[in-house]
């Protein structure tokens, strides 16, 4: 599993998903990529069955309001 941003001592896994290459479903009706959605979700699953806390932040939430995504990383590390 490739994540982002990790916060191990803390069990954080941050993950920033790419609108197209994730197949954002508010940007892209269809899968753009066929399979990833379930990928992703499996991985979330995963992760959270050993313990770890999973945020994913969508590219257009970045590209919307920045801020709301950086506080929302920094409420869960505190």
């Amino acid at each position: 599993v490739v994540v982002d941003l990790c916060f191990p001592e803390k069990r954080i896994a941050i993950f920033v998903d790419g609108c197209y290459w994730h197949s954002c479903p508010i940007c892209f009706e269809k899968e753009t990529r066929k399979g990833v959605r379930g990928y992703d979700a499996r991985t979330t699953k995963k992760l959270q069955q050993f313990g770890w806390k999973v945020i994913r932040i969508w590219e257009h939430e970045i590209k919307g309001d920045l801020e709301s995504c950086i506080k929302k990383v920094l409420d869960l590390i505190k």
